[in-house]
């Protein structure tokens, strides 16, 4: 697997996008389609979204150029690939914090049995931190795996931001 995972559909000719790259606790898997990966989780029990920070299990990505993103809104698809695999994920960025309770957004755990591609939808606020972005950090955390290296993935990402009136994508693939 070759990270950082720099492919793109559509970007606005004012942002660099450095591509997802895999933080100290991810585990890099293969898949087609799909940028895979799993994390090191104790067996006793479901691994917490404190662990999960705390173990550095993360996908980064960062954005820069001048442009902004209030209220604009991020979506990303994940789907689990093994029974052990992480059952949620959150996301978080440099501009609100990384400690657990600066979350943009933590999602449901699903069920071990449920293999579907979930869709994630998260707005991001409309405070001035977000109005005139230079670099903006994005990391997804997976959190509630049991055991190690059971696969999960990140299926799709698309950040839509109103950019002179009308709406753009940067939408890796």
């Amino acid at each position: 697997l070759h990270l950082p995972w720099t492919q793109s559909f559509v970007r606005d000719s004012r942002i660099i996008w450095s591509g997802w790259s895999a933080g100290p606790g991810l585990l890099a898997e293969a898949d087609d389609n799909a940028l895979a990966f799993s994390v090191s989780a104790p067996s006793a029990a479901n691994e917490t979204l404190a662990q999960a920070l705390a173990d550095g299990q993360y996908l980064r990505a960062t954005l820069s150029g001048a442009v902004d993103l209030r209220n604009a809104e991020i979506r990303f698809s994940t789907r689990r690939i093994d029974f052990h695999a992480p059952l949620g994920y959150a996301l978080f960025t440099n501009l609100t914090g990384f400690a657990e309770g600066d979350a943009l957004y933590v999602s449901s755990s699903v069920s071990k049995d449920n293999f579907d591609e979930i869709v994630h939808t998260v707005r991001l606020p409309s405070t001035p931190a977000f109005a005139a972005i230079t670099t903006l950090e994005l990391r997804i955390y997976a959190f509630g795996a049991q055991f190690d290296r059971h696969a999960t993935s990140l299926a799709g990402f698309k950040l839509t931001a109103p950019l002179k009136g009308r709406r753009r994508a940067v939408s890796p693939r």
